[in-house]
């Protein structure tokens, strides 16, 4: 067993599995925030019924834009997190 545990530190898979394990609970939480907070708002500013299921008629096609925006706010966030994140790593340490 002491064995494994050293495997596991020296190659850092415990650090690896853990911040997998936050990242996609995190992820999950600010999707939850999003679809449940945040596009309501975008209902009531934008006088939609159900942004789950409005869509956009260009010509022929219908394009329900609902969760597109959705995900792509969620990326944003999660995008910004992870700059400031590593903008704070490579940040020289003041003593």
């Amino acid at each position: 067993m002491s064995r494994m545990k050293t495997t596991l530190n020296k190659f850092g898979l415990v650090a690896a599995a853990l911040g997998f394990a936050f990242g996609h609970t995190a992820s999950e939480f600010i999707s939850t925030v999003i679809g449940d907070a945040l596009m309501p708002l975008i209902e009531i500013i934008f006088n939609i019924g159900d942004w789950q299921n409005h869509t956009i008629s260009i010509g022929n096609y219908s394009i329900e834009w609902g969760f597109i925006l959705k995900d792509f706010i969620r990326l944003g966030i999660i995008t910004t997190f992870a700059i400031l994140v590593l903008q704070w790593l490579e940040k020289p340490d003041d003593e």
